[in-house]
């Protein structure tokens, strides 16, 4: 009634409008934001399970390598040592086969005989046979 009297006190009612006005604005916008955030929130936690999977899945994989490489170790040192022992074998088979020759050929005398079969029995038996005949002869 008597607001034309008081013109500031008008303009201040209309301040006050103004910024309550501004203020639901700014609490609408905060509750967008805060719904936004809510959604990214649950897409990353969607994105942490998938990466929880794949990492158990890597640590899986990485499991089964590591036996498969332990396996190829134990086959490889296997494979080593038969090679080794053949090379070995060989070795010394021809070594025999030296000796049987020179014995056929009698370069060598009968003493040796035992010894050759010693060393013949413990690396192959098919020279026995052989170098016993050698030897009785």
């Amino acid at each position: 009634m008597f607001l034309h009297l008081f013109p500031e006190e008008k303009k201040g009612n209309t301040g006050i409008q103004i910024i309550g006005e501004g203020i639901d604005g700014i609490k609408k916008e905060r509750q967008a934001v805060r719904s936004k955030i809510k959604v990214l929130e649950d897409e990353l936690k969607v994105v942490d399970a998938e990466i929880a999977s794949l990492q158990e899945d890597l640590d899986a994989a990485t499991a089964r390598k590591d036996k498969a490489y332990e396996s190829l170790q134990e086959l490889r040192a296997v494979r080593d040592a038969k090679v080794s022992f053949n090379v070995y074998s060989k070795y010394l088979m021809h070594r025999l086969s030296v000796l049987v020759i020179l014995l056929y050929f009698g370069l060598i005398g009968n003493f040796f005989c035992g010894f050759i079969l010693v060393c013949a029995s413990a690396a192959c038996s098919c020279f026995c046979n052989d170098l016993v005949l050698l030897c009785a002869s």
